[in-house]
């Protein structure tokens, strides 16, 4: 069996080695995946402004109280 003390500092030790091989990976990591040209080309209202900065648009969609969550 293995005593308290070691199986915490084996724990430490892989977790350790772990976030060292994560630090060293030469490749990005990446939270999302932008939309396809395809589903933007779907945007409509409040989306479909969003995606073209239209600030604008955006602000009377607001403030005309439509659906804003509708896709």
């Amino acid at each position: 069996m293995i005593s308290v003390s070691l199986h915490s500092r084996l724990h430490s030790t892989a977790l350790g080695a772990i976030c060292a091989i994560g630090a060293l990976s030469p490749l990005p990591v990446a939270a999302q995946v932008g939309p396809s040209a395809t589903e933007i080309r779907q945007y409509m209202g409040l989306h479909a402004a969003a995606q073209k900065g239209d600030v604008f648009q955006i602000e009377r969609l607001a403030a005309s109280k439509v659906a804003l969550n509708a896709r």
